[in-house]
């Protein structure tokens, strides 16, 4: 007689299981906290620019308007026939999109913006409020 070793195929299914469903749990807990890392360092960055001066407001990549950012203000954007279609609050040092007559209203969603760099987009309305700051006559400054 031959010496035949047999497996039993329903242990080794379960064991392989759970190694599985370990290996996946281990695999899910890094993936977030490496997302959680990622956002802190890089998503939060924004907020750490230097503060804007200015708010740019564009129409179809034309200048609309410039309004100094430490002024409250409540400025009613019109398109070039004449109808009202934004809406933008100035207050606080913040400027928010608090109108819009577009179907998303991405751009009110979009929260207030302060900091140098930061911009906020009505896209169906071709609208863009962007933060600027002073201009430096020098680009960097080495020690």
């Amino acid at each position: 007689m031959c010496n035949v070793r047999r497996y039993d195929s329903e242990s080794e299914g379960d064991l392989l299981v759970k190694v599985w469903k370990t290996a996946d749990i281990v695999l899910i807990v890094l993936l977030v906290v490496f997302a959680g890392v990622f956002y802190f360092v890089f998503g939060l960055q924004g907020d750490s620019g230097t503060p804007g001066d200015i708010v740019v407001i564009r129409i179809n990549g034309s200048d609309y308007s410039k309004i100094p950012l430490f002024e409250d203000n409540e400025i009613d954007i019109h398109n070039t026939s004449g109808i009202h279609i934004n809406t933008l609050r100035i207050e606080n040092g913040r400027a928010i999109m608090v109108y819009a007559d577009c179907p998303d209203k991405l751009c009110v969603e979009r929260g207030a913006v302060s900091h140098t760099g930061e911009i906020i987009v009505c896209l169906p309305n071709r609208v863009v409020v962007e933060i600027t700051g002073r201009q430096s006559e020098y680009d960097a400054i080495v020690q």
